[in-house]
Parts: C-alpha cells; structure tokens; sequence
C-alpha cells in the first residue's frame, strides 16, 4: 500500500498506530451516531 511505504519503522508511530487510530475514531464515530450530528 502506498501509505503504508510512507511510514517509518519508529516504536509508536508507525503503520500500526496509523491504522489503530483510524479504526478507533471510525468506531466512535459509528457506535455513537456522530454522523447524525455533523
């Protein structure tokens, strides 16, 4: 994946964190009908 290459292998932030943190907001985002308030 392109984004993937742009990401340094560092201890925190790295792909993995990228990736943690977007599945987090899109699930807050979901579960708590955020949409409905945008």
């Amino acid at each position: 994946m392109m984004v993937r290459r742009g990401y340094r292998d560092l201890p925190y932030h790295n792909w993995m964190h990228a990736f943690s943190v977007t599945h987090f907001c899109y699930l807050l985002f979901k579960n708590l009908s955020l949409p409905d308030y945008l």
